[in-house]
């Protein structure tokens, strides 16, 4: 396979492991952390959140970078969230005393925090870096909203608990679609998708249920009791990757990421390109033998670079004959060499 000329510019970048497993976190105002049994809606109490988050509203997981952000309407300010210990390390505050983040969530398609401010139900674009938040624009609800994204569809839904209602939410503008009525909640104060059984989930503080949404009638369909408390954070943590893991974030044409997870540390890897999916085996070379799940079409070698620890980014800009196209990992570490999944450039 021949080097591309599709990407340029490669900087490589180190990632920590997001190896933490297949978990559903939860918190609620008064710093209560826990973890909640999807198929019951029974929540356990895994800890607390430091004090100086104040009060703790909402809770996302970004799963590219491995990081679990809070935002808290005490201090009106974005967090970092170290389960383990349970210790929040500031961001940074949202720039306007006027904001109430209610609703964060992040989304790897563009590599974007979102959140939705209960002051004026407006959606807003938060820097990972500084916390600070830039206003896309307002729904023209009223009272709390929280977001959550499915990955599969590329949706971002909305609930919202003063028209117990739900909805859909466009990222470019911040305008809320009606699905339907709830029916069976009152007071939504949380969202989270499961990409590993492809189920939007959700808590209500005032009915203390744990639900799954019917993402076609905006029904909340009741899993069971969470118990008594005012749980306002809602994230779900995937499970762990088996063997190596591509992920794509940016746009193309324009500067694409492409990260790597547990992968062989220490070991050379290529980053293939093909204009369509197939079952190509590479004919010669170190590879030689390996099946990839990438057609023969215009296939080339993007770039080679070294695994590191077995996690880590890479960072290259994608011409107009790229776009539309997949990628897939091969990592030199045995007879066939190991493979990723294959992503499509965003």
């Amino acid at each position: 396979m021949k080097k591309s000329s599709l990407f340029s510019a490669a900087t490589v970048f180190a990632l920590a492991s997001t190896a933490m497993g297949q978990r559903m976190i939860a918190c609620d105002s008064s710093r209560a952390l826990y973890e909640v049994d999807i198929s019951t809606g029974a929540k356990t109490s895994i800890g607390t959140i430091s004090t100086n988050a104040s009060t703790t509203a909402e809770l996302a997981w970004d799963d590219v970078h491995g990081i679990m952000y809070l935002s808290s309407t005490g201090t009106d300010s974005l967090y970092t969230l170290d389960l383990s210990t349970g210790e929040a390390t500031l961001v940074g505050e949202y720039g306007d005393p006027a904001v109430f983040m209610h609703g964060l969530e992040y989304d790897p398609s563009t590599d974007t925090l979102y959140g939705v401010s209960s002051h004026n139900n407006g959606l807003y674009a938060i820097d990972r870096t500084n916390g600070a938040a830039t206003l896309i624009g307002t729904s023209g609800l009223t009272s709390f909203s929280n977001i959550g994204y499915d990955s599969d569809a590329d949706i971002m839904y909305l609930s919202n608990s003063g028209a117990d209602s739900f909805y859909t939410v466009d990222r470019g503008s911040g305008a809320a679609t009606l699905i339907g009525p709830l029916v069976n909640s009152t007071n939504p104060n949380s969202l989270a998708y499961n990409r590993d059984n492809g189920v939007l989930y959700m808590a209500d503080n005032s009915t203390d249920n744990f639900y799954y949404m019917d993402v076609n009638t905006g029904t909340a369909v009741v899993i069971g009791s969470m118990g008594s408390g005012n749980i306002l954070g809602l994230a779900y943590i995937p499970a762990e990757p088996s063997g190596p893991t591509l992920r794509l974030t940016g746009a193309c044409p324009g500067v694409v990421t492409v990260a790597w997870f547990d992968a062989t540390p220490n070991s050379q890897m290529g980053i293939v390109f093909a204009s369509a999916t197939g079952n190509l085996v590479i004919p010669n070379g170190p590879c030689q033998g390996t099946a990839l799940g990438l057609g023969p079409q215009n296939i080339q070698l993007v770039n080679t670079v070294n695994t590191g620890g077995g996690s880590g980014q890479v960072n290259g800009n994608a011409g107009p004959g790229a776009c539309g196209g997949y990628l897939q990992l091969v990592i030199a570490d045995g007879s066939p060499c190991a493979t990723s999944n294959v992503e499509q450039l965003p």
